[in-house]
């Protein structure tokens, strides 16, 4: 519609202009009138290796996020209404986040979840992983004093997750998987290690995937961070449920 419209280059003779293609490059050509345009096109490529390329397109036409939203029980769809209504009360709309806003973000992590059939309460601490803040995203929503308050309206499990994983230095599950039980995290935040069991392990690992595959499509340099992950979860592909292990294996292309 005209109301869209953001910018309009007039067509001036031995002019060029450009311009990066992705998913939101809308733009189109106006109608001709009685004269001829020649143009000459310049089209510049990223090459990755073929197979990472397949892969990291093929995700998103998995399933759409109405598709997973449409595939819920209606009361998780309500319940999953109100907890984004308060993710937008404290800030998250308002929230920058790769390339988007953070509600966004949070929202889509946890349809992923849904769509690797996780938990309820998994997926609920995917929609809060960051409102306390991580290590690489240092614009908390919530402070610390805010845990029970939060706990009382998700669940205390699942904010013990999404706790865990804003304080927690993301490599220390990977090395935690590796070195074997006792398992135990990196709280930097706090400054000391945690013991977790096996199950909360698993929660983490299949946690950062999600978060992880969700904000790919809109990070720069994607190969690098694809063959960074891969290494990742070569090293922990049993940690995940059957679902996130054939995800990592299509995005990233880990090993059989």
């Amino acid at each position: 519609m005209r109301e869209d419209i953001f910018r309009v280059v007039q067509p001036l003779h031995n002019s060029a202009f450009g311009f990066a293609m992705s998913s939101k490059s809308y733009h189109s050509v106006a109608q001709m009138g009685d004269w001829t345009r020649y143009s000459i096109i310049f089209s510049f490529w990223e090459v990755w290796r073929q197979s990472e390329q397949l892969a990291f397109n093929s995700f998103p036409r998995q399933r759409s996020a109405s598709d997973i939203v449409a595939s819920l029980p209606p009361p998780e769809i309500e319940r999953l209404g109100q907890l984004t209504d308060f993710l937008q009360n404290i800030g998250a709309n308002r929230t920058g986040h790769s390339d988007g806003t953070l509600i966004e973000h949070l929202v889509h992590t946890y349809l992923i979840l849904r769509s690797w059939r996780c938990s309820v309460e998994l997926s609920t601490a995917g929609l809060f992983h960051s409102v306390y803040g991580t290590a690489h995203f240092r614009n908390p929503l919530l402070g610390i004093e805010d845990r029970p308050a939060l706990a009382q309206i998700i669940g205390v499990e699942a904010e013990e997750i999404a706790y865990l994983y804003g304080a927690s230095a993301r490599q220390s599950f990977f090395d935690s998987a590796v070195r074997g039980r006792p398992y135990h995290i990196v709280d930097h935040l706090k400054g000391k290690s945690i013991n977790v069991d096996t199950s909360i392990l698993r929660s983490l690992i299949t946690l950062d995937l999600a978060n992880s595959i969700e904000q790919l499509p809109r990070l720069k340099n994607q190969h690098c961070f694809v063959q960074e992950d891969r290494s990742l979860y070569n090293m922990v592909l049993d940690f995940l449920p059957s679902e996130a292990t054939s995800a990592a294996r299509q995005i990233l292309g880990c090993n059989e």
